[in-house]
């Protein structure tokens, strides 16, 4: 006997609650729907008013702050979801250039590694508080400081001096995480073992390419590899 599998009906108050061109007042009652998903939708519209924004801040269902925390692009509202008990709320705000300045420090001091991962990779982090990152515990954190062109020079410059204080074996754990940002600060890093960079000189994303391309610990065959890529930015950083 043939058995056919049923899903529950998409509600069309999402598609609504997604629409940038619905209204306010619509969005504004749609936040408080008792369907997440719907809720959900709402939190991810650019249209959606600052105090229905405001509302799903502090909305039950993680899923739900995590939308406002990544679509809302409001400093009051950021600052609220920083202390948020979910780790990956916390971290959608750390990313955000919108964050204020005593939130990406407050997140910087953070109790989960990727949190402070991602102030360390925010443009909008106050230089203080890179030089303070950059002699983190952990080593992702150290490496993707140097990353951030806000960093101050001399932070940049110790990290660059010190390539103890990241283990290869460490890079090269990190040359295989999901993350793009953080194969990028493998990819750009002195110290990364060249048969971790020939690794990512195949990655995916061209700007990891790009950066193994312009590592100067990039060997002669992997950069000969990198002159015949697709991308022509990375074609250029491999023959210069």
């Amino acid at each position: 006997m043939k058995t056919t599998t049923t899903t529950s009906p998409v509600p069309t108050d999402y598609y609504i609650g997604l629409d940038h061109t619905t209204d306010a007042d619509t969005l504004a009652l749609l936040a408080s729907d008792a369907n997440e998903c719907v809720r959900q939708a709402v939190a991810a519209n650019p249209a959606t008013p600052a105090d229905a924004l405001a509302l799903l801040a502090s909305d039950s269902e993680a899923g739900v702050r995590l939308a406002v925390a990544r679509h809302a692009h409001r400093a009051a509202i950021l600052a609220a979801l920083a202390t948020d008990s979910e780790a990956v709320v916390r971290e959608a705000v750390a990313h955000d250039p919108a964050a204020p300045a005593a939130t990406l420090a407050l997140l910087a001091s953070d109790g989960d590694d990727w949190v402070r991962v991602a102030v360390a990779l925010n443009s909008s982090t106050p230089a203080d508080v890179l030089a303070k990152l950059a002699s983190n515990r952990e080593d992702w954190v150290r490496i993707t400081v140097a990353l951030n062109p806000a960093a101050p020079a001399r932070a940049v410059a110790a990290l660059a001096m010190s390539p103890a204080s990241t283990p290869s074996v460490t890079l090269s754990r990190l040359a295989s995480d999901g993350r793009e940002w953080v194969r990028q600060a493998v990819a750009a890093h002195p110290a990364t073992p060249a048969e971790v960079l020939a690794q990512l000189a195949t990655d995916s994303a061209w700007v990891v390419r790009y950066l193994v391309a312009q590592n100067p610990s990039t060997p002669a065959d992997t950069l000969a590899l990198l002159a015949t890529d697709s991308d022509g930015s990375v074609r250029v950083a491999a023959r210069s």
